[in-house]
C-alpha cells in the first residue's frame, strides 16, 4: 500500500530540483567556500548566485540575505538580534522559536490576542501600540491552523504608533505557499527555512534590510555571512534551497495561471 504524507507544514520531502542541485554540489562544489584557491572560489560563486535566486523569487531587492542552519535560528535574530531589552509584542499563537525568545529577553512583553480565526486582533494590537515599543513579531502563516495574518495593515499601522520597533517576520510557513513580496510588505526582517517548501534540513535563510542596522551575532567565530552568522556555508543546502524555492515558485504560478483560465 502506498504511503500518503500529509505533515507538509512539519517538514516537506525533498523536491527532485533540490537533490539534483544537493547532489551537483556535494560532487563538483565540496571545497570550502571561505577557501582562496580556485575550488573554494567556485564555491563561494555559487553561494552568492543561489542568494541572488532566493532574494528575486521572494522580490525582496531591498533586503540582504543571510543563510542560517534553521528557521528558530533565523528567529532569533530577528527577534534577540535587535532587541535585547525593551518593550516587545509577539503573536498569541506564534511558533516556539519566536514566543519563548520574546520573554528570555530582558524587556517587557505583551503577547497579542488573536480572533476565533487565529488572526491577530487589530483592534487590540493597535491598543497596544507605543513610542517605547522596540520590537514586534509576527508569524505570517500559521503552522497549525494555516491562518494567515493581515500583515501588510500591521506594519503600517506599527509605523504610524511605534515608529522606534523592529518589525520582523516569521515567513517560515508563508515561503513556497504563495507569491511573497517582500520589499512591498516593508518588514524589517524576515525568515525563512527550506524545509518548508521542498528544500533539505539544515539550510534557512534571515532577511534585514539593506543600509539598515544589521542584527547582533547570535554567536561569533570567523566573520562567515557579513559576520552575522559565523560558520562554514552549508553550499550543498544553500543550493538545494534555491533550486527548490524556484521549482515551487514556478508551480504556484502555474496553478495561478490555471485557476484564473479556468473562470
Amino acid at each position: 500500500m502506498d504511503k500518503l504524507y500529509l505533515d507538509h507544514a512539519a517538514a516537506t520531502p525533498p523536491s527532485a530540483e533540490a537533490l539534483a542541485a544537493f547532489n551537483a554540489a556535494a560532487t563538483d562544489y565540496y571545497a570550502n567556500p571561505g577557501s582562496l584557491h580556485q575550488t573554494g572560489a567556485d564555491a563561494a560563486r555559487l553561494i552568492e548566485k543561489s542568494r541572488r535566486k532566493i532574494s528575486n523569487l521572494l522580490n525582496a531587492s531591498n533586503y540582504q540575505l543571510i543563510f542560517t542552519a534553521t528557521g528558530t535560528e533565523s528567529n532569533h535574530l530577528g527577534i534577540r538580534g535587535y532587541a535585547q531589552d525593551g518593550h516587545a509584542l509577539v503573536g498569541a499563537i506564534e511558533h516556539p522559536s519566536s514566543l519563548n525568545s520574546v520573554e528570555a529577553r530582558d524587556g517587557g512583553s505583551a503577547v497579542l490576542p488573536v480572533t476565533a480565526d487565529g488572526r491577530i486582533d487589530v483592534k487590540r494590537y493597535r491598543a497596544l501600540l507605543r513610542d517605547d515599543v522596540k520590537l514586534i513579531s509576527v508569524q505570517w502563516v500559521n503552522n497549525e491552523l494555516g491562518c494567515i495574518q493581515p500583515l501588510r495593515q500591521l506594519v503600517q499601522l506599527a509605523r504610524q504608533l511605534a515608529p522606534r520597533a523592529h518589525f520582523h517576520v516569521d515567513a517560515i510557513q508563508a515561503a513556497g505557499k504563495f507569491v511573497l513580496h517582500f520589499d512591498q510588505l516593508g518588514a524589517d526582517s524576515y525568515a525563512i527555512a527550506a524545509h518548508k517548501f521542498g528544500g533539505i534540513r539544515g539550510c534557512a535563510g534571515f532577511f534585514y534590510k539593506k543600509g539598515g542596522r544589521a542584527p547582533e551575532p547570535t554567536f561569533v567565530g570567523g566573520g562567515h555571512e557579513l559576520g552575522i552568522r559565523s560558520g562554514t556555508e552549508n553550499t550543498m543546502g544553500i543550493a538545494a534551497m534555491a533550486a527548490a524555492l524556484e521549482q515551487r515558485q514556478g508551480l504556484l504560478i502555474k496553478n495561478s495561471n490555471f485557476l484564473h483560465d479556468s473562470r
